[in-house]
């Protein structure tokens, strides 16, 4: 990114270090030589007109220059079969520089000033094909006067000029309006420009240039010289050019930096791991040892203790077995002390369903207060499996959601412009801290992403991840699309990813034809992340994920929501939340988990314990 402004940076200095450059042209310039102008102003015109020569290609294939004077008779000091050498236009003692400055004064003889020269009869004479005018080149006349005395542009009873080819007429006017001037009717266009006093004159130089260029087109390229625009602009295009290389070295050198740093990690990393490798077999080999020299007693009990406490010190992947004996030991007091209340002997009338260990079945009735201790006592013991899942949890001992039936969630988030790049990350951070009351863990919980604009896609599926904090740096990485918002032909589509994932459907364990039973074994959650807003119909697919699947669907919106649209999803105004709803959203979710436990939790139990069977209605 840095490389491409740099080069646009250089390619927008180059633009304006080039300098203007005609394009090929047969240019007639018009000097008024009237008495009102003086010499010193005459001289400042023949300087312009050097400056704006210097910027044309003179030769005979390219430009061609005639210098013409009013004083007020036509004076014709340089035609176009002359102009076609810059070095002979450009010298002092031959061309434009040797232009005599000769008033016509007609004070005492009216006819000495006679017959007076218009603007078409000099064009007539100063481009004439006899003089070296082109057909195929592009005429130009630039007339250049002061603003106490305008050339007259046609005489009484004069023929208008013929054109050989299209003639681009421009009118500089020196202290006054440009608008004396009326248009030259035999030209193709009329451009019109003013300067304060004929030492301001060399400031139209590039203005005239542009506006040939402009009206005539045909620009041509410049040559080198010209290209990098003198010395300042070469000195400041030679330093970028270094800054530029040095750039390049100093990314080259972190690159290579960051390849020997990572190199060097690598090996301390495999050098760390041999290290561990042969402490591990070493106090292996000294537990064995211990072991087998035990002299019984107190001291051989000591002797394997200590040894084992060294072993545990140093292998971090045997640690979990201390926690599992110490969770079997809190599970055996735990029950023991239920055993000794006195609330045994009091027998509860109401029917509790059976806690399933398993971390694939459902737990019901586990935090209520009102069952009686013998169903307690009745239950299964932890297993082993259900006590190491437990270990790898994410959220602590005693949070809400642990005795709670697992539940599969998906999240449809809309990535779409309507929501909008901030909102959108907003929402993000949103989704990563509500996980935080979500139990994620092998056989627990699980959790899928759907991201949708124009098209939904699915980010990752529920077999992708198994932990909580994976989960979460993979939400974080959640990219924006933007485009247009098509939310039914979401809802559609992540209705038939829960449909896929739900394994009691008919065929396998048994048909749904006389009664609403569930078709998977734990709960589903959508929760769609929207602002309503979409360029299609939401409310038949909506009706097909509540009715036909059996979803529990809730929406997390931006502050800007349209409610008319987001309610006949959910279903409920209760349903719907805000970003500073996290706690309520997650209360929302463990209420449905309850309700889904308290009404199909002892359904399911029995009818995965029956055998498969597909005759069964």
């Amino acid at each position: 990114m840095r490389l491409l402004y740099l080069t646009v940076v250089v390619l927008s200095i180059v633009r304006i270090c080039r300098p203007c450059s005609w394009p090929a042209v047969d240019v007639l310039f018009i000097l008024d030589s009237t008495a009102n102008v003086g010499p010193d102003n005459h001289d400042l015109m023949k300087t312009f007109v050097t400056n704006v020569v210097d910027s044309m290609n003179i030769g005979s294939t390219d430009s061609r220059v005639a210098v013409a004077q009013f004083t007020p008779m036509a004076r014709i000091e340089l035609s176009l079969a002359h102009g076609i050498s810059r070095i002979n236009l450009l010298k002092e003692e031959i061309m434009v520089r040797n232009i005599p400055y000769e008033p016509c004064f007609s004070k005492n003889d009216e006819k000495k000033c006679q017959p007076v020269a218009s603007i078409n009869s000099l064009a007539k004479q100063g481009l004439s094909s006899a003089d070296g005018n082109r057909q195929w080149v592009a005429d130009v006349v630039v007339v250049i006067s002061s603003a106490l005395f305008s050339i007259p542009e046609l005489n009484e009873n004069e023929v208008l000029l013929h054109p050989t080819s299209p003639i681009h007429a421009f009118f500089i006017t020196v202290g006054g309006s440009s608008a004396l001037y009326g248009d030259l009717q035999s030209s193709a266009t009329n451009v019109r420009l003013s300067a304060i006093d004929f030492a301001a004159l060399d400031d139209l130089v590039a203005p005239l240039c542009e506006s040939a260029n402009d009206f005539i087109g045909n620009l041509r390229e410049t040559s080198a010289s010209a290209f990098l625009g003198g010395s300042t602009c070469l000195i400041l295009l030679i330093s970028l050019v270094v800054a530029f290389i040095v750039i390049l070295l100093m990314m080259a050198c972190s690159l290579y930096s960051y390849r020997k740093e990572c190199n060097e990690t690598k090996e301390r990393l495999r050098k760390r791991d041999n290290e561990i490798k042969r402490q591990y077999e070493y106090y292996r080999k000294q537990l064995e040892t211990e072991r087998q020299r035990g002299v019984g007693g107190q001291t051989g009990q000591e002797a394997t203790t200590t040894g084992q406490a060294k072993l545990e010190t140093s292998i971090v992947h045997h640690h979990y077995h201390q926690d599992q004996s110490q969770s079997r030991e809190n599970l055996n007091q735990s029950s023991t002390s239920l055993a000794r209340s006195p609330k045994k002997k009091i027998k509860s009338t109401t029917a509790v369903p059976s806690r399933v260990t398993h971390p694939n079945t459902i737990e019901s009735g586990a935090d209520s207060q009102d069952y009686d201790s013998e169903a307690y006592s009745s239950d299964e013991e932890v297993s082993e499996a259900d006590s190491v899942q437990r270990a790898v949890s994410n959220l602590p001992d005693g949070h809400p959601a642990r005795t709670l039936p697992p539940v599969d969630l998906l999240f449809l988030v809309d990535s779409s412009s309507s929501i909008g790049l901030t909102n959108f990350e907003s929402v993000k951070n949103f989704l990563i801290t509500f996980l935080d009351n979500v139990d994620i863990a092998p056989g627990r919980s699980r959790a899928a992403t759907i991201i949708f604009d124009k098209e939904p896609t699915v980010y990752f599926n529920f077999d992708r991840f198994y932990s909580h904090n994976t989960i979460k740096k993979a939400l974080s990485k959640l990219p924006y699309r933007g485009g247009p918002t098509f939310l039914a032909k979401a809802l559609n589509f992540a209705a038939g990813i829960l449909w896929q994932e739900q394994n009691m459907k008919s065929g396998k364990y048994r048909k749904h034809k006389l009664m609403p039973t569930p078709k998977h074994d734990r709960l589903q959650v959508m929760i769609i992340v929207s602002d309503g807003y979409s360029e299609d119909s939401v409310v038949k697919a909506a009706t097909q994920m509540h009715d036909r699947l059996r979803v529990k669907i809730a929406a997390v919106v931006t502050k800007s929501f349209n409610k008319e649209r987001m309610v006949p999803i959910t279903r409920f105004d209760g349903s719907v939340f805000t970003q500073d709803q996290k706690e309520a959203l997650s209360l929302w979710m463990w209420r449905q988990q309850k309700l889904w436990n308290e009404n199909y939790g002892s359904y399911i139990k029995r009818e995965k314990s029956l055998p498969l069977s597909t005759s069964r209605a």
